[in-house]
């Protein structure tokens, strides 16, 4: 199952993205991968990462969507950008994450299942260029390239990477989602 839709509000977007200019990042090798020829992005931490985390979840809550896929827990979402400036064995290269699948239990504060990944563009793909989500259904692969407050939603046991972005900055929130159905067939009825 792979769905996209618009669910975020350009306003809390733009909130969330004003967030990240005054924001702190760090390297994105916290999370995920230490090897930087798989993994080049960053992470937003501190105050405005805390902040960004509020407006996010109570719009999550909020919406339809969260109680329609019956969501136990969640993971603490994590504000991620993809820069053009990124800097790879001495040369300049475009934010980008390999093909990876997701571990089974994700959230180092609170681990969750894994059942879903979502994946909300804060900011929209004509702000950048580059940077599509490909994702690997059987033997196909599609590509996403997110608007503003658009998701995609999807098994993170799927293969799926991040294309270089060669022009601005991607930014997207990801965060992994909990079901209270365990078996992945009734969950997909």
């Amino acid at each position: 199952m792979i769905r996209r839709m618009k669910w975020l509000s350009d306003v809390v977007c733009d909130n969330i993205g004003n967030l990240y200019d005054i924001g702190k990042f760090i390297d994105g090798k916290n999370t995920g991968t230490t090897d930087r020829n798989i993994k080049r992005n960053q992470e937003l931490v501190g105050d405005e990462d805390s902040a960004a985390q509020k407006l996010f979840l109570e719009q999550f809550w909020k919406e339809g969507f969260a109680s329609s896929i019956f969501t136990r827990r969640i993971t603490n979402p994590m504000f991620i950008k993809y820069s053009e400036e990124e800097e790879l064995d001495g040369k300049t290269v475009g934010g980008f994450y390999g093909f990876h699948n997701d571990a089974p239990i994700m959230g180092k504060e609170n681990p969750v299942r894994s059942d879903y990944v979502m994946i909300t563009g804060i900011n929209d793909c004509s702000d950048y260029d580059g940077g599509g989500l490909l994702v690997r259904l059987g033997s196909e692969t599609y590509e996403y390239r997110l608007g503003k407050g658009e998701a995609v939603f999807f098994d993170p046991n799927m293969w799926h990477s991040v294309k270089p972005v060669t022009k601005g900055e991607r930014r997207v929130c990801i965060m992994w989602v909990e079901t209270l159905i365990q078996d992945v067939f009734i969950r997909e009825l």
